[in-house]
């Protein structure tokens, strides 16, 4: 083998048996037939059948977080302070899971497409001068997914609504083990200073955080309240589904 620029012809071994996976991952993603990640039909990532399951949240919702509730009373008491406003396009149920699964534990990138419709749909688009900004994810869990599901979606409705994403706004500075399963009481304390900006330039006076599902809306409140204290006056949230309270 022949040498290139490096220190040593190991280290070039390595990096073009790295170089020859992500070609064989590429090719394979290619040739591979594309199926309905929640109910295996071939054709489309999502088919209709099972986009049309994704119901809406119900009416009358809360002017705040977006959560059905039973009277039209204004914000509920589960609202989150630092954060404006919450929509979400769709309920946190059987098919959501399985899509949801696949956007984040089997490598569906392609459902970012589809997901960014809907939400584009159902949800009010941000006014001009707003940004978008995805959750973000830890560095152990960047690295092990390869991708930030949020990220995917923040550039989908970014193109679709004709704003700017800043995914550089924000970052995760204290990584948790995942919340999946976890309470409200732990997930609250697990998001909490759990995010800090670390953007160098101008903020914007309105960002709309980007998010795949809100459990309880922690993590959404504790990026809020990051972006608040660096200057943000007005953070919103929008997601593709909501897990609904009893």
């Amino acid at each position: 083998m022949r040498r290139g620029p490096c220190a040593t012809g190991a280290w070039c071994a390595i990096n073009l048996d790295r170089m020859r996976c992500r070609w064989v991952t590429s090719i394979a993603e290619v040739l591979a037939p594309v199926t309905c990640a929640a109910c295996g039909v071939p054709g489309t990532p999502l088919c209709p059948r099972c986009l049309a399951a994704l119901a809406a949240p119900g009416w009358p919702r809360c002017d705040g977080c977006g959560c059905p509730q039973p009277l039209p009373v204004g914000r509920c008491p589960e609202c989150r302070p630092s954060l404006a406003r919450a929509r979400q396009a769709a309920a946190y149920e059987a098919v959501a899971a399985a899509v949801m699964r696949g956007l984040k534990d089997r490598g569906r990138r392609d459902l970012a497409v589809p997901l960014a419709r809907l939400v584009v749909a159902r949800c009010p688009p941000p006014p001009p001068g707003a940004a978008l900004v995805p959750v973000p994810l830890g560095p152990r869990r960047l690295r092990e997914r390869g991708y930030n599901q949020s990220d995917l979606l923040a550039r989908e409705l970014a193109g679709r609504w004709g704003a700017v994403t800043a995914a550089g706004m924000l970052a995760r500075v204290r990584e948790e083990p995942p919340q999946r399963g976890a309470g409200r009481t732990a997930r609250a304390r697990q998001a909490s200073g759990a995010f800090a900006t670390t953007w160098r330039g101008n903020l914007p006076e309105e960002v709309w955080l980007v998010d795949d599902v809100i459990t309880t809306g922690a993590t959404l409140g504790a990026c809020a309240a990051a972006l608040r204290r660096a200057g943000v006056r007005r953070v919103c949230a929008v997601a593709v589904a909501r897990a609904m309270r009893p």
